[in-house]
């Protein structure tokens, strides 16, 4: 089924940057939301735990979440452009895999529920994969913005299974 995108004269240049400025601000609520988990959760407690020699360093995340939250933004930016019988499926998808994100924050670093959040970790790597193939007929630039996160969970979820598995 062929893809249209909606043309700049069907939408004007204030709705396109509105658009793109409730995509960011929807990704960057996740984030704050997660990061607040995080932070609290960050001194004491996780630098007691045991890691796996391929923990990386604390400064590393936040500037790969960034970036990782920017092209999601972006991937739903394309998606909310198109029209699709899919659509309003990819965006379903997009919001949970969102509160996933999320959620992991508050089950691992707040609550300390390692093997939980393993499983959350787990079911929301399925909803990114979900989205991906979902969205590639939608508009596969959204999809293929969404490898490097697919990459980065696929690794996280390693990682989380490595942390509950030496705690």
């Amino acid at each position: 089924m062929a893809t249209t995108t909606t043309t700049p004269s069907e939408l004007s240049v204030k709705n396109l940057l509105l658009l793109i400025v409730g995509c960011i601000g929807l990704c960057a609520a996740a984030s704050w939301i997660g990061s607040t988990f995080t932070m609290d959760g960050m001194e004491g407690w996780y630098q007691a735990l045991h890691k796996p020699s391929f923990n990386p360093p604390n400064i590393v995340f936040a500037p790969v979440w960034f970036i990782l939250y920017t092209m999601m933004a972006v991937s739903l930016f394309y998606v909310l452009r198109a029209h699709h019988p899919n659509k309003t499926l990819a965006i379903v998808i997009f919001v949970v895999q969102l509160g996933l994100n999320a959620l992991w924050g508050l089950l691992f670093f707040k609550l300390h529920l390692i093997g939980l959040a393993l499983v959350e970790m787990i079911v929301l790597l399925g909803f990114i994969i979900a989205y991906y193939f979902i969205v590639k007929p939608i508009r596969p630039l959204a999809a293929y913005l969404f490898v490097p996160y697919i990459a980065w969970v696929a690794f996280a979820t390693v990682l989380t299974a490595s942390i509950w598995s030496m705690n």
